[in-house]
């Protein structure tokens, strides 16, 4: 027979805000208790109190060029989409190698 599983149930972003908030402003002791009453993971709450971002608003380790960068490269696509010049992907792939380097 397969363990039982956890079911992971979903929380909004309020809720976790709500209780970082009160536990902040001393209404509420702790994490665990703050956790329980606003329904939302107990890790989750020490984490965002902690500085720890969520992860989707990370950026990720493996990104090779700048935010600058890629703005470049998107105003060169631009560009030559306006002076009627199909941007193939090679030329695209030149440029951020450019970059790159």
């Amino acid at each position: 027979m397969a363990p039982p599983t956890t079911i992971q149930l979903p929380y909004n972003k309020g809720h976790l805000l709500l209780a970082i908030s009160s536990i902040n402003s001393t209404q509420i002791p702790s994490a665990r208790c703050a956790a329980s009453l606003y329904h939302v993971p107990e890790a989750t709450v020490r984490s965002r109190r902690a500085g720890t971002r969520a992860r989707r608003n990370c950026e990720p380790n493996s990104r090779k060029l700048t935010a600058l960068e890629e703005e470049v490269i998107v105003r060169y696509i631009l560009g030559l989409d306006a002076r009627r010049f199909a941007p193939t992907l090679s030329t695209v792939r030149n440029m951020a190698d450019k970059l790159f380097a």
